[in-house]
Parts: structure tokens; C-alpha cells; sequence
């Protein structure tokens, strides 16, 4: 014959109900959801201010050779990267050391405006750098936007002013 007590411990063992497992799944998959849609976020907003950062950045690099080359540079813009030229015997040749044609990551996109004028971002055969980078340390004064296709709340504007100098201004709309 079974004691109380022993009835009661093996009531404890039997176990959880389907209930309180599906209960529990639940919970854990919301957890997921939003965990993942954060990761994603951050994760466009960091691509942005580090395509943003390497632009600035080579941008100036570019500039600096310029002066201590005495050579023009040149920069053509595409809507998914961009090139460097160097203006050789009065004509444009390509750069493929240091300063290599760049792609954007897929969820970046470009545009440009030269002296407040809004450029139309193209691949053509013959690549005319729309931005000069020239020896004296002075550049054709740009504005290009840099947008995040998967969400368009990031984006970064990289100014070049006349006198040579390069800003990252981040913008973050927010709906």
C-alpha cells in the first residue's frame, strides 16, 4: 500500500503540460522576433557610418597624394561605389594601387550634387571623374548622400568643401 506522501512526490515528477510548453515557446520566439529586428537595424546604421567613415577617409588620402604628387586626382561616383583617377599627360587614368575601385555594400546606395547641382550617377564607357582633387589641396566642392536601401532612416552626407576639407554629417529620420 502507497503512502500519501509518496503520492504526492510522484505527482511532482510527471512533469510540465503542453500548455505550459507551448506557453514558453512562445515567449522565447517574441524574444527572438525582436532581438533580430534590432540586430538588423544597427547593423544598416553601422554599415552606413562605416562606408560613410571609409569615404571620408580615402577621400583624404586621395587629396594628400595629390598635393605631394602634384597631380591631379579625380573621383567618379557610381550609385553602388566609386573610382579614383590621376589626370596623366592631359588624360584620366584609372587608379588601381592604394586607391582601387570600391563597391558599396548591396544595401548602399549613392547620390551626388557638384556645385549644388544634382548629378545623375551612371555607369558610362568613357568615366569622367565628376570631383576633382586638385594639387593645390583645393577640391570641386560635393555633397553625396549615402542612403540605406533596407531602411532609408539612415543616411550620411560626406561634404567636400572648396578649401579641402571633408565632413560626415549622419541623419537619422525618424517616422
Amino acid at each position: 500500500m502507497m503512502k500519501p506522501a509518496n503520492l504526492k512526490y510522484t505527482k511532482l515528477l510527471q512533469g510540465f503540460t503542453l500548455l505550459e510548453l507551448l506557453v514558453v515557446i512562445v515567449i522565447i520566439g517574441i524574444i527572438l522576433t525582436f532581438a533580430t529586428l534590432s540586430i538588423h537595424q544597427s547593423d544598416a546604421k553601422s554599415q552606413m557610418t562605416e562606408a560613410a567613415q571609409r569615404l571620408a577617409a580615402v577621400l583624404t588620402l586621395a587629396s594628400q597624394e595629390a598635393i605631394l604628387q602634384g597631380q591631379e586626382m579625380g573621383v567618379y561616383f557610381e550609385q553602388t561605389g566609386y573610382r579614383f583617377y590621376r589626370l596623366e599627360s592631359d588624360a584620366w587614368q584609372i587608379q588601381e594601387d592604394i586607391m582601387r575601385p570600391y563597391v558599396f555594400q548591396s544595401c548602399i546606395e549613392a547620390q551626388l550634387e557638384v556645385e549644388g547641382e544634382s548629378v545623375v550617377l551612371e555607369s558610362t564607357v568613357k568615366k569622367i571623374p565628376q570631383v576633382v582633387l586638385f594639387s593645390s589641396g583645393e577640391m570641386t566642392p560635393f555633397t553625396i548622400t549615402l542612403t540605406c536601401i533596407v531602411d532609408e532612416r539612415y543616411t550620411h552626407n560626406v561634404t567636400g568643401m572648396a578649401n579641402g576639407t571633408i565632413e560626415i554629417v549622419p541623419h537619422e529620420k525618424i517616422n
